[in-house]
């Protein structure tokens, strides 16, 4: 966190299987990264609120259909990230960082 000019440790909090999640977490600016969904994922975040956003990303071979409709049902949006399927273990750095560039942390500022 310093390295990064953070200065703090960002809050890790426990694990919570996928419908404790669902119950407790799932929110407006929440997204599912699904490969057949029909919009993008910078299109499914609300720009008002960037800095609250809850990114699902499944296990390799993807949610089961009935998680799928279990997150749609508890208001979580459904967004592809692009043509490409990405890993597990590379999707959630590749969103935060799409979702960075989107919102301004990874821009240049220049004067």
């Amino acid at each position: 966190c310093e390295q990064c000019g953070r200065n703090r440790v960002p809050v890790v909090h426990p694990l919570l299987d996928f419908q404790a999640w669902l119950a407790r977490k799932a929110h407006a600016n929440s997204v599912m990264l699904h490969p057949d969904a029909a919009g993008d994922l910078l299109g499914a975040v609300k720009p008002i609120a960037a800095k609250d956003v809850a990114l699902l990303i499944g296990p390799e071979g993807g949610f089961a259909p009935e998680e799928l409709g279990a997150a749609l049902r508890a208001g979580v949006q459904s967004a592809r990230f692009g043509p490409r399927v990405l890993r597990t273990e590379t999707a959630g750095m590749a969103a935060l960082a799409a979702l960075q560039t989107m919102f301004g942390d990874l821009a240049s500022h220049a004067g």
